[in-house]
C-alpha cells in the first residue's frame, strides 16, 4: 500500500492513550492511517523521524501574538515548540489579525480582548452598558470575548461581578439574531483532540523537544520539521 505520508523510526509519545515508544506513523486521505512499530509500503513522502519526538499537536491555551505581546515571532516560536492551535489572552484582537496576516504559519488561533481601565475601558469601575458596548465590539472584530486582567489592571469588585455577568448572559447583536456565546478568561473552554483510526485530524508533529503530548490513530495534524 502506498501511503500519503510515512512518518519512521520517530519516539512515539502520547500519555492519553498510553502509547509511548518507537513506531511509525502512517497517514492517508488526510487521515492517521495507522500507528505500529514498523509499517511497510511505500509513501508519496516519507520523513525519518530518527532521535525526534512524534507527537499530535498541542494547544496552548494561554499565549501572546500582538505586537503588544509576543510580536512577529510568535508564530514562528509556536510552532517550533508543536503547538497547532492556541488562544491569544490579551489581544488587541485587531492586532492579532493584522501579524496572523503577516507572520502566520497555519495556526489555528484565536483571542480574547482584555480589560484595562483607561485603555480598553474608561476606568475601573466601567458600568454594564459600557462592558457589553466592549464586548460587541471586540467580537465583531474577531475576537470571542473579554479577559479580566485581575492583580494586573484590576477593576473593583463590582465590575468584576458585572463583566462577568455581561460575558456570560444574553444582549447586544444586531440584526433580530442571537448574540454569539462571550466569554471571559474566568471560563475557558479547552476540548482535548482525541485521535483514533479513521477519524479526521490533523498530522502528527514531529519535533525534537516538547511539552505536553497526546496521539492516536485518526486525526489530521500538521508536521513539523525542527
Amino acid at each position: 500500500m502506498q501511503y500519503d505520508l510515512l512518518i519512521k523510526n520517530g519516539y512515539v509519545v502520547d500519555y492519553a492513550s498510553a502509547r509511548e515508544g518507537y513506531f511509525d506513523v502512517a497517514v492517508q486521505n488526510g487521515m492517521i492511517a495507522a500507528v505500529e512499530s514498523s509499517i511497510g509500503g511505500s509513501a508519496v513522502q516519507e520523513l525519518d523521524a530518527s532521535g525526534k519526538l512524534v507527537l499530535p499537536g498541542l494547544v496552548d491555551s494561554h499565549v501572546h501574538a500582538s505586537a503588544w505581546l509576543g510580536g512577529s515571532y510568535a508564530h514562528t516560536m509556536l510552532v517550533k515548540a508543536g503547538v497547532t492551535s492556541a488562544l491569544d489572552m490579551s489581544g488587541p484582537g485587531t492586532s492579532v489579525l493584522e501579524l496572523a496576516r503577516e507572520y502566520g504559519t497555519g495556526l489555528n488561533l484565536a483571542t480574547i480582548e482584555y480589560v484595562r481601565p483607561g485603555h480598553t475601558v474608561s476606568g475601573d469601575d466601567p458600568s454594564s452598558a459600557e462592558l457589553h458596548q466592549l464586548i460587541t465590539k471586540v467580537q465583531r472584530q474577531g475576537s470571542l470575548g473579554i479577559k479580566l486582567l485581575g492583580g494586573h489592571y484590576p477593576l473593583t469588585v463590582a465590575a468584576t461581578a458585572r463583566a462577568i455577568r455581561a460575558a456570560a448572559g444574553p444582549g447586544g447583536g444586531g440584526g433580530g439574531q442571537r448574540p454569539p456565546r462571550r466569554y471571559t478568561s474566568a471560563v475557558l473552554y479547552c476540548k482535548r483532540r482525541h485521535h483514533r483510526v479513521g477519524n479526521p485530524a490533523r498530522v502528527p508533529v514531529v519535533q525534537e523537544g516538547c511539552r505536553q503530548t497526546r496521539l492516536e490513530v485518526g486525526r489530521t495534524e500538521r508536521v513539523n520539521s525542527a
